[in-house]
């Protein structure tokens, strides 16, 4: 696509809430009156950050290869982990630990070409994809706490549409370009919100009520090896086996460092 990264997330999100929101308009509007102030200002920080991921994600995608970006953005089961051991008081064994080396010997080896100038395009894209997973996952521990009380409809609805109308805002600011782009635009733009965001992401909310936030972060385990042979078959960005190589070590640190159940301190 060479629509702006904002547009493209921004319609996304406000597109997968508009399709929901006719299922549970009602049950929206009586979860939201039973929110607390607190809960309130938390859902909305939250589809905020899944905004950001979005965008985030998107524009990592013009400045560097899917490969690398999907890798990397996909490195969130190891930050939920993290951040489920300090938050959510959600202790994991060694098997973390060593995940998280394994990950970031992979981490640097797929990145290595990258960091021959630390002001190169690439190595620019790599810390946005980093960036954006980072945000994701703040986004699942979030989701964590808040699908305990706010049923599966309304949530996702609700942080579909908030983080797509905070990026349409961002739109505006920075100023809306004349909407001239061809038919694939439109055609690839209804992919994505009907198979990543309606099938995909909330599949994954949807889990979050019902097993521990690194075990929902290690469903999304699979996306790097989609991507990279959807880039090659639609946009023909090939990569080397070498590349590949570093890919399978990645995943094989991510699934060593999850792959135990958690217990509660």
């Amino acid at each position: 696509m060479d629509a702006p990264s904002l547009m493209v997330a921004s319609f996304r999100m406000i597109g997968a809430s508009l399709i929901i929101l006719p299922f549970c308009f009602n049950q929206l509007l009586s979860t939201w009156r039973l929110l607390s102030i607190q809960e309130r200002v938390v859902l909305i920080l939250s589809s905020i950050v899944l905004g950001m991921h979005f965008f985030i994600w998107f524009e990592s995608l013009n400045h560097t290869s899917i490969a690398n970006s999907v890798v990397l953005v996909t490195l969130n089961p190891l930050f939920v982990s993290l951040g489920a051991y300090f938050f959510l008081n959600e202790k994991e064994g060694k098997e973390l630990w060593i995940g998280i080396f394994i990950t970031i010997v992979g981490v640097i080896l797929i990145c290595v070409d990258d960091f021959d100038s630390l002001e190169s395009e690439s190595f620019y894209g790599d810390f946005l994809a980093l960036l954006g997973g980072l945000m994701f996952s703040i986004y699942l521990l979030i989701g964590r706490s808040l699908r305990k009380s706010i049923p599966f409809l309304p949530y996702i609805t609700f942080c579909y549409g908030m983080s797509g109308l905070f990026l349409f805002v961002l739109l505006c600011i920075t100023g809306v370009p004349p909407i001239t782009y061809n038919s694939n635009f439109y055609f690839y733009l209804i992919m994505m919100i009907l198979f990543p965001t309606l099938i995909g992401h909330t599949i994954i909310n949807y889990a979050l009520r019902k097993i521990t936030s690194g075990k929902v972060a290690f469903c999304i385990l699979g996306e790097p090896c989609v991507s990279i042979v959807l880039g090659a078959i639609i946009l023909n960005e090939f990569v080397s086996y070498e590349k590949v190589f570093f890919v399978l070590i990645i995943l094989l640190g991510v699934i060593v460092g999850v792959r135990k159940d958690v217990t509660r301190i």
